[in-house]
């Protein structure tokens, strides 16, 4: 890490240092531990070889023309690195043809066990990154690129389709596509390329061609090292493995699941039929336009499906001729495969003539398949959602299902219009009393409610005039208190308030309603309560140290407690009373009345 050498000068040499690093750690050495041979020997002798370097000589100026040069990248791997190094080619300005070192990488090969191959078209993509990042630097106007290998399988790769070759290969391939082109590309033997100095592991014991460069970039193009395109390995190992499989058990064509209703399953399934038909035989035919016969036949495909999901062994057992196992649950049945590939129950009615085919050998189904269910639910569905035994007879007409009423179960509980039309009504909870109506440690009467009835008709003397009655009760006790009002006014109440108050006492609180909610009263009696001034009645309320609470709006339900017993007084077990009552009113006028 102490090292700094950005153009990777001395790479053949660092590079040592790092793979030993690395099969320092693989070892399994702690960090604290001293390192054992034979890696210490190998460290030592490295340290040594630093002594080289200083005897490594490296000029400032590339000696080239400020003309078109060339630039060639080398890139070479073994079991234990990979590298690449990069040349500008030219001329200096004697005219005589230079080869000088621009960069070099080399990078230590990954500790999972990777093919040569696969090495070498790892330095082959860090060729032309180097190319790139070169190209991009220099000041030079570039001629040609030329990205040297030693490796025949690589440049066989990167002449064929990068798809045809597994991930690790095409991913590659395809960046090396996209950085360079195929004709960049040439083959050079092993003794003449410069990156396999940093891969050998014996710096400096090499030919010096990692600054130098290789001889034949000295000399002029025609003897350069070449290759024949039908000279390449047939390497197919990294390839693709195209298998066929067949299977005995195909996926069905369509799923039910994804289906509400056995009608529109048949229906969708009897279109793939004729599709598949139409292109079998090559036939123009109008797939919209269905048949009994396509539903038939889409039916018994649905019925097969079924069948083979759910008695595969049954089915192979049957068709071979061999009997049932003892453990089959179809072996009461006495099933057989008939002429249309359906498992039936045989029966004993084959002789019958007043019967179909279905009636005397219905088909077996497996009531927990998704296919049976879809069909009890078509069943279920016609028969206007009927009881289970009627739903259970209309199927057992054409079909034998195992398990046949748990399965009618399972599909009533999940219909909706049966859950709707079977569903109980959930009352809410009802509230917490309210204060008024638990001050039991208090005498009648302090906290109570208000109402009126009526109006009654009396006669004095000869004429005819209306009464109405006011009721009072205690929230908590139900003690009821009745008094006469001659009208609906305001004086009337307040009259009516204090005579309650001079027998019974002075209440706390008064609850009553707004004066607009006598739902079911006449229309003189909603007339006159209009006028009735709500105002003036608390303030009088309020004179006397009484609070008066107004129910809300058209909420007669908060008026219970006086709304209840007002019916009781009006019902035929307090008729008598309510005739002492109005008697008492012709009688005596506006006196009490709560002595008779």
């Amino acid at each position: 890490m102490s090292v700094f050498d950005p153009l990777g000068l001395v790479y053949p040499c660092v590079i040592q240092s790092r793979v030993l690093m690395q099969r320092i750690w693989r070892s399994g050495i702690l960090w604290d531990e001293c390192i054992k041979d034979p890696e210490a020997t190998i460290w030592f002798q490295w340290l040594n070889q630093l002594k080289a370097l200083s005897n490594v000589v490296v000029p400032r100026w590339y000696g080239l023309q400020r003309t078109a040069v060339d630039i060639h990248v080398f890139g070479d791997a073994s079991e234990k690195a990979y590298a690449a190094v990069a040349f500008l080619v030219g001329t200096d300005i004697e005219g005589n043809r230079v080869c000088t070192m621009v960069a070099g990488k080399a990078r230590v090969a990954p500790v999972k066990v990777v093919s040569i191959p696969r090495l070498e078209l790892q330095a082959a993509v860090l060729a032309c990154r180097l190319a790139v990042i070169v190209k991009a630097e220099v000041d030079f106007v570039i001629n040609n690129l030329y990205l040297w290998t030693d490796s025949k399988t690589v440049l066989m790769w990167i002449n064929s389709d990068a798809r045809d070759y597994q991930k690790y290969v095409s991913h590659r391939l395809a960046e090396i596509d996209s950085l360079s082109k195929r004709s960049n590309w040439h083959w050079v033997p092993s003794e003449s390329n410069p990156a396999d100095e940093a891969t050998r592991m014996d710096w400096p014991n090499n030919k010096g061609m990692w600054l130098s460069g290789p001889p034949f970039l000295y000399d002029p193009q025609e003897p350069w090292p070449s290759y024949k395109r039908e000279e390449f390995p047939a390497d197919d190992t990294e390839r693709f493995e195209r298998v066929l499989v067949v299977g005995d058990n195909p996926q069905p064509l369509i799923d039910v699941k994804r289906y509400s209703t056995w009608t529109r399953a048949l229906r969708v399934f009897a279109r793939v039929l004729t599709f598949i038909t139409a292109c079998r035989t090559k036939q123009r035919i109008a797939v919209s336009t269905l048949t009994i016969n396509n539903i038939q036949e889409a039916e018994r495909m649905l019925l097969k499906q079924s069948q083979a999901r759910s008695f595969p062994e049954e089915l192979s057992t049957l068709r071979f001729g061999l009997p049932l196992p003892k453990s089959s649950r179809l072996l009461k049945l006495d099933p057989a495969v008939y002429d249309d590939e359906l498992l039936r129950v045989r029966g004993r009615l084959g002789a019958s003539t007043e019967l179909s085919f279905d009636e005397k050998h219905p088909v077996i189904l497996d009531g927990s398949c998704p296919i049976t269910r879809l069909l009890v639910q078509h069943y279920h569905e016609r028969a206007m959602h009927a009881n289970h035994e009627t739903v259970v007879n209309n199927v057992r007409e054409r079909f034998w299902v195992t398990c046949i009423r748990p399965t009618v179960k399972a599909v009533v509980a999940r219909c909706q219009h049966c859950r709707v039309q079977r569903a109980q009504p959930n009352p809410p909870k009802m509230g917490d009393l309210p204060l008024v109506r638990l001050t039991t440690t208090r005498r009648a009467f302090v906290n109570c409610g208000i109402d009126y009835f009526g109006p009654m008709e009396i006669t004095i003397g000869r004429r005819r005039e209306k009464r109405w009655g006011v009721l009072f009760t205690c929230l908590t006790t139900r003690a009821v208190h009745l008094e006469l009002a001659a009208s609906l006014s305001s004086d009337s109440a307040i009259l009516a308030l204090r005579r309650l108050i001079a027998r019974r006492g002075q209440p706390a609180i008064i609850l009553s309603d707004c004066g607009t909610n006598f739902v079911g009263a006449n229309k003189e009696l909603r007339a006159a309560l209009r006028g009735l001034n709500a105002e003036r009645l608390r303030g009088e309320a309020l004179a006397k140290g009484i609070e008066w609470r107004f129910n809300a709006p058209a909420a007669p339900h908060m008026g219970g407690a006086w709304e209840r017993l007002i019916r009781k007084l009006k019902a035929e077990s307090g008729f008598a009373a309510l005739s002492v009552f109005k008697l008492g009113a012709r009688v005596i006028g506006h006196t009490q009345i709560n002595d008779l």
